[in-house]
C-alpha cells in the first residue's frame, strides 16, 4: 500500500470516531446582518464563528435561540435592551463571554475588529463554554459517556498545534478548529507546541441530564 493510501485509510477511520472542521475551510455567510462562519451542527447546538467590523453592527434577537459569545480578539461594547428601561451597556476584550438567554436584544458597538465564537442552542437548552489551557508537551484526557438524549458536547482548539488521538488514530488540529468526538470513546489532546495553549469544551444540555464526560490532565 502507498503512502498516500495509507493516509487515506487512516483519514477514513478517523472519520469514523470525530468530526473537525477549521474556520479557514468555511466561506464567510451572513447570519442576522451578521458575517458568519458555520463549523458544526449537533443535535443541540450549532457552533460558528462571528466577525465584526468596527462600528456598530445590526442588532440581535432571537426567538427560539439561546446564545453564548465568547470574545477571541477585538474590544467594544454591547448594549442590551436599547432605549428601554432596564438598558445597560458592558464593555468587552478578548476573553469576555456573554450569555444571552432567548428574546434578549442586544447590539455590538466595535472598537476594533472583533471575533467571536458563537453557540447557538434552542430556547430549553443549556449551553456552557468552560476555558482550559494547556502546557507545552502536556496531555488532556478525556473520556465520553455514552450517548443521552440531552446532551451535546465538542472542543474547539483557539490557538497553536495540537494531536487528537481518538480511537488509537491521530491527527494534528491548528488554531481556529472545532472537533467532535463520539460517545464512549477516550480521547487525548496533546500539546505539540511550545508555548501554553488554550482551548474549551462546549456543552448543551436539554431537559434532564447527567455528565457525559470523564477528563482528566498530566
Amino acid at each position: 500500500m502507498s503512502k498516500q493510501d495509507q493516509s487515506e485509510q487512516l483519514a477514513v477511520q478517523f472519520a469514523r470516531y470525530t468530526s473537525t472542521k477549521n474556520e479557514r475551510e468555511i466561506s464567510l455567510r451572513f447570519w442576522g446582518g451578521w458575517l458568519y462562519k458555520r463549523l458544526l451542527i449537533l443535535e443541540h447546538m450549532t457552533i460558528g464563528i462571528s466577525e465584526l467590523p468596527v462600528g456598530g453592527v445590526q442588532d440581535h434577537y432571537h426567538i427560539n435561540e439561546h446564545v453564548l459569545h465568547y470574545v477571541i480578539d477585538g474590544r467594544g461594547s454591547v448594549t442590551l435592551n436599547e432605549d428601554q428601561p432596564d438598558q445597560r451597556i458592558e464593555s468587552f476584550d478578548a476573553g469576555k463571554l456573554f450569555d444571552f438567554p432567548a428574546r434578549q436584544r442586544y447590539f455590538f458597538n466595535c472598537d476594533s475588529p472583533t471575533l467571536l465564537l458563537t453557540v447557538r442552542t434552542p430556547v430549553d437548552a443549556s449551553p456552557c463554554l468552560e476555558m482550559h489551557t494547556l502546557q507545552p508537551d502536556a496531555h488532556f484526557n478525556r473520556y465520553m459517556l455514552p450517548r443521552t438524549a440531552y446532551t451535546n458536547e465538542c472542543g474547539f482548539l483557539f490557538s497553536g498545534e495540537v494531536s487528537l488521538n481518538a480511537g488509537g488514530i491521530a491527527q494534528t488540529l491548528t488554531g481556529g478548529t472545532v472537533f467532535y468526538v463520539l460517545p464512549e470513546l477516550e480521547y487525548t489532546l496533546h500539546n505539540q507546541g511550545t508555548t501554553t495553549l488554550q482551548w474549551a469544551t462546549i456543552t448543551a444540555s436539554a431537559g434532564s441530564h447527567r455528565d457525559r464526560t470523564q477528563s482528566s490532565t498530566d
